[in-house]
């Protein structure tokens, strides 16, 4: 069966043709102005997509070996529009961030084939400084990276990043994983579910898909993504499980001006392959799933579960503020660092790990694309508990 998509740009489309190869054709606008329509051909996407990105050099579409263009004009004017061809959405859209808000503040105004290995590490230390964690650091250093090696052979000859080590976290301290305990699960489900003086409830609707949250371990994105065919029902019609397959995204442009405005939209496609999973509803869940299915008036497949006021779809960005006026809210009952709705996802893996699941069936459960990520949590889980048995042992 042949698969077709059409570009964003409207001016060409891919294929996957009868032969089992992948074709893409764009219209191509060449230094003197004038318009070519050409196809490319691949065994993938990838290779359909290397392919456009070398051609694109090839006919001096880029500037040329003696520009003085700045690393500000390559990224936004080559480098990002390149790179949407061949990103996941999600994935496009946090290199921009990091471009916009990470590399170009610092180094935006250097010249490319200027650019040096110490402007880099000056980059890298003046994150340092700004309290930016590692993550965010080695961010940086990859956009970097992976511009260099873009532009090299056109621009530049070796990349610089070449001459500098990933930066690694040599603090040799240990990142706590925060979770709500009992103590906080008991203040933390009074409030989601407090009323105002005249009856209506604080939080709306958003309270049962943060308590859905709670209850299964979905992604905030994963709830704002579910649509009423991916509910199973038993033979009662009472919902029994959830088949994960979408995910709501915030969409970016390109435009620096337009880099804070985005609009969520949901993506048929998981944050990875592993995250496609099937997750089964204890009694709570089976509420809160009943209740949003009430509230948005759910009946057909394509049917949002979860929507906005206006009944669109909802960004993952409104459950994230909606936690945390929640955690606001109880004065400090709640630690205040336990902020971002990811905290109900790690509270509902500490519950597992306190009732001794198995690892490998709570992987599953959160739909982690490694085991080894769920091995991180574990560990420092493990870190915690370890920690309040050996206070038990003071003044033997």
């Amino acid at each position: 069966m042949r698969k077709t998509s059409k570009n964003g740009n409207g001016m060409g489309y891919l294929r996957k043709r009868s032969d089992g190869r992948w074709e893409l054709s764009k219209t191509i606008t060449y230094a003197n102005g004038d318009k070519k329509r050409k196809s490319f051909y691949g065994h993938s996407k990838a290779e359909v997509y290397r392919k456009y990105e070398a051609y694109l050099k090839d006919i001096a579409i880029m500037p040329s070996r003696h520009s003085t263009i700045t690393v500000t004009t390559y990224m936004r004017k080559y480098f990002l529009p390149a790179k949407k061809l061949s990103l996941k959405t999600s994935s496009f859209n946090r290199l921009v961030k990091t471009v916009e808000y990470q590399v170009i503040p610092i180094i935006g105004e250097v010249n490319v084939q200027q650019l040096t290995k110490y402007n880099i590490l000056d980059m890298l230390q003046q994150l340092q400084d700004d309290g930016k964690s590692i993550s965010t650091r080695r961010k940086a250093y990859y956009a970097v990276r992976a511009m260099c090696n873009f532009a090299k052979g056109e621009l530049i000859m070796q990349s610089p990043c070449d001459m500098i080590p990933v930066p690694s976290d040599d603090t040799g301290t240990d990142h706590p994983v925060l979770f709500l305990d009992d103590k906080e699960i008991t203040v933390f489900k009074k409030e989601l579910f407090g009323k105002y003086k005249n009856g209506t409830y604080c939080y709306g609707k958003n309270r049962w898909a943060l308590m859905l949250e709670l209850q299964t371990g979905l992604r905030p994105g994963e709830i704002c993504g579910l649509l009423y065919g991916d509910i199973n029902f038993d033979d009662k019609h009472e919902p029994e499980s959830i088949h994960v397959r979408h995910t709501v995204i915030d969409v970016q442009d390109v435009d620096s001006d337009l880099v804070e405005k985005t609009k969520p939209v949901i993506q048929n496609s998981t944050k990875t392959k592993g995250s496609n999973r099937t997750v089964p509803l204890n009694d709570i869940a089976r509420k809160c799933v009943l209740e949003l299915i009430d509230a948005n008036h759910a009946e057909k497949p394509r049917d949002k579960v979860v929507t906005s006021k206006s009944g669109g779809v909802l960004s993952p960005k409104v459950l994230t503020k909606t936690y945390n006026r929640v955690i606001a809210a109880t004065n400090g009952a709640i630690d205040p660092k336990k902020r971002g709705a990811h905290t109900l996802r790690r509270t509902f893996a500490t519950q597992l790990f306190e009732r001794d699941m198995d690892i490998k069936v709570v992987s599953q459960l959160l739909g982690h694309a490694s085991i080894q990520t769920t091995l991180d949590i574990y560990i420092g889980l493990s870190k915690n508990k370890l920690n309040k048995e050996l206070q038990k042992l003071d003044n033997i």
